[in-house]
């Protein structure tokens, strides 16, 4: 409920919570040894195709110990808005989404 109602959804995205539940909704994601993008080995591959999308995770890169909690989450994010369709290169916008997540769950912890 937190947030639907956030300023992230209100004012600078307002389909962003739907758009992506969407992508989550139909969206595969697979764990792979490697993923390979132009040349360099990268943590994560999107393909947002219309009939079949999914996000290649890079397996080894992932399991990484130097990789924390929030940074798997912020890429979570990033792979999932460019399956909804949002320019996220930046990751701007799956930051600014993983920060509205921590103010919802500190607000929950605060109403306990």
């Amino acid at each position: 409920e937190c947030l639907k109602e956030s300023p992230l959804a209100e004012r600078e995205f307002p389909s962003l919570l739907g758009d992506l539940v969407g992508a989550i909704a139909r969206t595969s994601v697979y764990s792979v040894d490697k993923t390979v993008l132009n040349g360099n080995e990268v943590d994560a591959i999107n393909y947002p195709s219309v009939d079949r999308p999914r996000i290649l995770i890079n397996r080894t890169r992932w399991l990484d110990d130097r990789l924390t909690n929030s940074m798997r989450a912020l890429l979570v994010f990033h792979e999932y808005l460019s399956i909804a369709g949002y320019d996220d290169s930046s990751y701007k916008i799956s930051y600014m989404c993983i920060q509205e997540v921590k103010n919802c769950l500190n607000q929950n912890q605060e109403g306990k």
